[in-house]
């Protein structure tokens, strides 16, 4: 408590450490050394293991490490378990009250009692900001606490109070980058919220809150192309707490809002490996437009071609094109033309199930599309040309690529993609000077990937390269590069590209581990869609793994791996192919 005494310097005294320790039992955090000596006292059975300690641990985690309010959750240890405790944190206010009969002064008796007399040591201007600030869910920098919570405050005055926080230690400050951000601890952001929710101002409040995280996400959108990207992304990942809470407010109050908000975060979506997160806010937004009754308009259209694009990279390829073909009917419409986008990730999907007629029909489609929009043409190609490679037009497709990469240099999210396709080109193409360009762009891939953060694109690099290199012969260096994609994939929810992978690395693993081969093949066919009916790719795959490996196993024990393979999660198939690849690679 500062005094105003000359020369007076303010400490601020740091929450406990809860760094995980590597036997965390033995060697528990600081804060969980804490609770453990608290809980000790009142319950003298209490004692810390490999069960307990999670939980603690996650306790003390929920309350950021504050140590009054470690010593008011530990005290109830006389009457509830632990897992109580845990469970009592949804309360927390009336969890983190003293223990009748155990005596504390007075502003230490309750959590709430203890921030009511810091709160109170504050000037009235800033006592009204700190509860305006609750309604940040995450950290957030100044301009948008002058722009969400300033209440038409001055960017000093402003500045001011957080200043005056901070000293109150009743906000924590982060840097990131370049930006200061300021965080309000869990406990205290509640304490706030509490107190927000008998406001007056609250409907304002979280009115402003939705539109700037909306301006926040069209920013993302519009400048993704720029060579700041990782920094817009980087800044999005901060704030996807508030992003969910504006585009909760906008799906109660501005359907269209919501909409808008899902398409312009659509990089953040693919980017930074979050695909099936993006589906469900997309499905949450196009029920809110009114679900397959919902009027055409130009929300609906963005949303459903995120929706599609999500799709084709998760791996459901009926959802997609039954979303994409719904975009182009939208689009019509409302009297635009079909969004060449959304014809070239139709054209995907249709190379990806092996229907190359149709996924060549359409990449000229949304080639033609692309010639009479300003740029369209660059947008496209980065796209269409490993498709086409795939669809059997390896010429077109490969030079296609080549020129894409040239347009994409100075934006990393494009040339990540440009290149991860140029890769996957020369692969198609299949001649030496094709992979010759394959390894050189995948390598590059996978650093300019890295650059910007991105699984997804890492993933597709070394995808890439394990093709140039299989194709090339260099068995070693093929199974390597596999072992570095598979987890990435994993990862960033490429399903469709793990898929592909795990079925051509099945064969690779035959010499060397049979068993595992033939799981993988199965894991890969049950899930992978492949020409014709969707039981044909598994009675393929099955056929040519019995060929290549029915003589080491016996029937037996090929059925034995092809049903173990069935049974597998994608998370365990990966770890054990990646594990056979390591092996392997190591013969």
């Amino acid at each position: 408590m500062a005094l105003g005494l000359p020369g007076e310097m303010t400490v601020v005294v740091p929450t406990l450490p809860l760094r995980p320790a590597l036997d965390a039992a033995a060697d528990p955090a600081p804060a969980v050394r804490l609770f453990a000596e608290r809980a000790g006292a009142v319950d003298p059975s209490f004692r810390l293991d490999e069960e307990t300690v999670a939980l603690v641990t996650s306790i003390c985690t929920d309350l950021d490490g504050l140590p009054l309010a470690i010593e008011l959750a530990a005290a109830r240890a006389e009457v509830l378990p632990v897992e109580r405790i845990a469970a009592g944190l949804a309360r927390r206010f009336e969890l983190l009250a003293a223990t009748p009969g155990r005596p504390l002064v007075a502003r230490h008796a309750t959590m709430a009692a203890a921030l009511d007399w810091s709160v109170g040591l504050l000037s009235v201007p800033t006592q009204e900001r700190f509860v305006r600030l609750g309604v940040f869910r995450a950290g957030f920098g100044l301009d948008a606490a002058v722009a969400v919570a300033g209440g038409g405050d001055s960017e000093v005055a402003l500045a001011g109070s957080l200043a005056e926080l901070r000293s109150h230690c009743l906000l924590a400050v982060e840097r990131h980058g370049g930006e200061t951000r300021y965080r309000m601890l869990e406990t205290v952001r509640e304490y706030a919220t509490e107190r927000l929710a008998g406001s007056v101002e609250l409907e304002a409040l979280l009115a402003r809150h939705a539109r700037h995280f909306a301006a926040v996400a069209r920013r993302l959108a519009s400048g993704a192309d720029g060579p700041g990207v990782a920094d817009l992304l980087d800044a999005c990942e901060l704030d996807l707490a508030d992003h969910r809470q504006a585009f909760e407010r906008l799906l109660a109050t501005d359907p269209p809002g919501a909409a808008t908000l899902v398409s312009d975060l659509r990089h953040w979506w693919t980017v930074r490996d979050s695909p099936l997160a993006g589906l469900r806010w997309a499905a949450e937004a196009l029920s809110a437009l009114g679900g397959d009754a919902a009027e055409p308009s130009e929300e609906l259209v963005g949303l459903l071609a995120v929706t599609g694009t999500l799709g084709v990279i998760a791996g459901d390829h009926a959802a997609a094109e039954r979303h994409l073909r719904a975009t182009l009917d939208a689009a019509v419409a409302i009297g635009r033309r079909p969004p060449p986008q959304t014809l070239a990730m139709l054209a995907t999907s249709a190379a990806f199930r092996g229907q190359r007629d149709e996924a060549l029909r359409l990449a000229r489609a949304a080639l033609d599309a692309a010639a009479s929009v300003p740029g369209g043409a660059d947008d496209v190609e980065r796209f269409l040309g490993a498709t086409m490679a795939l669809a059997g037009d390896g010429e077109a497709g490969f030079a296609m690529c080549r020129r894409a990469v040239d347009a994409a240099r100075g934006s990393p999210l494009r040339l990540a993609n440009s290149l991860a396709n140029l890769s996957l080109a020369g692969v198609f193409l299949g001649s030496a000077a094709g992979l010759d360009v394959a390894v050189e762009a995948g390598t590059e891939a996978v650093a300019v990937a890295r650059q910007i953060g991105s699984r997804y694109y890492e993933g597709g690099g070394w995808g890439a390269l394990y093709g140039a290199h299989r194709r090339r012969g260099d068995r070693r260096s093929a199974l390597l590069a596999a072992a570095e994609a598979m987890p990435l994939m994993l990862a960033s929810g490429a399903v469709q590209y793990l898929t592909q992978l795990l079925h051509s690395l099945a064969d690779d693993l035959v010499a060397t581990d049979a068993y595992d081969a033939v799981s993988v093949a199965s894991a890969a066919a049950c899930r992978r869609a492949g020409p014709g009916a969707s039981g044909t790719w598994e009675e393929v795959t099955r056929t040519r793994m019995q060929a290549a490996a029915g003589d080491r196993l016996g029937s037996e024990g090929f059925a034995l791996a092809w049903d173990e393979g069935l049974r597998l999660g994608l998370d365990e198939v990966v770890l054990r192919a990646r594990a056979a690849a390591e092996d392997a690679a190591a013969y």
